[in-house]
C-alpha cells in the first residue's frame, strides 16, 4: 500500500519541528536530538529542502535552518512531491501510464482497475494538497481548537467498486 519514504517522514519530521519553533534558526543537531533520526541523515534532507527552497539556511556557529514560507503556505503535497515524486497505486502509474502523453499499456482498453485507481491516487493526493505544516504543527493543534467553533466540511472517501466482480472474471486453476 501507499507508504512514504523514511527520507520524506523525516523531511515532515524536520519540517513540523520548525514550524512549531516559529521562525527561529533551528540546527540538524537539535532536531535529529529531539527524534530518534540519524543527524547525517537529517542534514541530507534539510540541504534537500533548502534546494527545493522549502527552508532556508543559516551559516556559522548559530546556525541552522527555519521555515523559507509560513507553515500554513506550505503543504504536504508540496513536501511529498519534491522528496519523491507523485504517489502511485499501481505499477502502470509509476510508469507513467495514467498521463495522457504517456505511452499505453497492453490492457489498457480493458483495464478494470486504471479508473478507480486513479480515483483513489487523486483523493489522496487531494488530501496531501490541503493539508499544511500548520494543520500538522503544535500550532496547528491551537487553531484547530479554536476552528472546531466553526468546522469545516471533511472530504468524503470515494467509494472503490468491489472486487468480486473482478474476480469472476480471473480464469480458475485446475485442483489436484
Amino acid at each position: 500500500m501507499l507508504q512514504l519514504t523514511k527520507k520524506t517522514e523525516y523531511g515532515l519530521i524536520a519540517l513540523i519541528h520548525l514550524a512549531d519553533r516559529d521562525g527561529q534558526i533551528v540546527s540538524a543537531r537539535e532536531i535529529a536530538a529531539c527524534y530518534p533520526v540519524p543527524k547525517r541523515l537529517m542534514a541530507e534532507v534539510l540541504k534537500e529542502l533548502c534546494q527545493h527552497e522549502l527552508v532556508h539556511s543559516t551559516r556559522g556557529a548559530t546556525g541552522g535552518y527555519a521555515l523559507a514560507r509560513p507553515a500554513y503556505a506550505i503543504t504536504l503535497g508540496e513536501v511529498v512531491r519534491v522528496l519523491e515524486g507523485m504517489p502511485t497505486l499501481a505499477s502502470c502509474e509509476a510508469l507513467g501510464m495514467f498521463r495522457a502523453d504517456a505511452g499505453s499499456c497492453d490492457v489498457e482498453p480493458v483495464c478494470p482497475i486504471k479508473s478507480p485507481i486513479q480515483r483513489v491516487r487523486v483523493a489522496i493526493w487531494d488530501v496531501l494538497q490541503k493539508t499544511t505544516l500548520q494543520d500538522m504543527s503544535r500550532a496547528g493543534a491551537h487553531s484547530r481548537s479554536r476552528a472546531a467553533q466553526h468546522p469545516v466540511p471533511v472530504p468524503v472517501p470515494v467509494p472503490v467498486a468491489s472486487p468480486a466482480p473482478l474476480l469472476s472474471r480471473l480464469p480458475s486453476e485446475p485442483r489436484s
